[in-house]
């Protein structure tokens, strides 16, 4: 069992993701915004990041840059469904912050599971 934090504006997609990892074992914490998941990750020691790209105030890539600052070594899995995740200058910068899957939505609970499988 991992310690996951979710992070996504989207409360369906958001309860949905929670809700398959909890089903897959693991402790979700989960969160709408970017401000939110810094704050927590100083204070909690999370096994990995599932975040969403696209999120009002700060946005996936800051989120993923602050909490990089962090906790450098946090393996993060980043999610979207609007940024058009095969663009190799977003799969650089997401992967230079830790990234270490893209999932581009929608995708299935095989796909997420083995995921964060992957990372913890």
């Amino acid at each position: 069992m991992a310690k996951i934090l979710v992070v996504d504006d989207d409360d369906h997609v958001r309860g949905m993701v929670s809700r398959l990892l909890r089903n897959a074992g693991h402790e979700v914490t989960d969160l709408s915004s970017g401000g939110e998941a810094v704050a927590a990750v100083g204070n909690t020691g999370f096994d990995a990041l599932v975040v969403d790209l696209v999120m009002p105030e700060i946005g996936g890539i800051e989120t993923i840059m602050a909490i990089h600052r962090v906790a450098p070594d946090l393996p993060t899995i980043v999610m979207s469904g609007k940024i058009p995740l095969e663009d190799e200058a977003v799969n650089r910068l997401v992967e230079r912050y830790g990234a270490k899957s893209v999932l581009a939505k929608p995708f299935t609970a095989a796909e997420l599971v083995a995921a964060v499988a992957a990372v913890v």
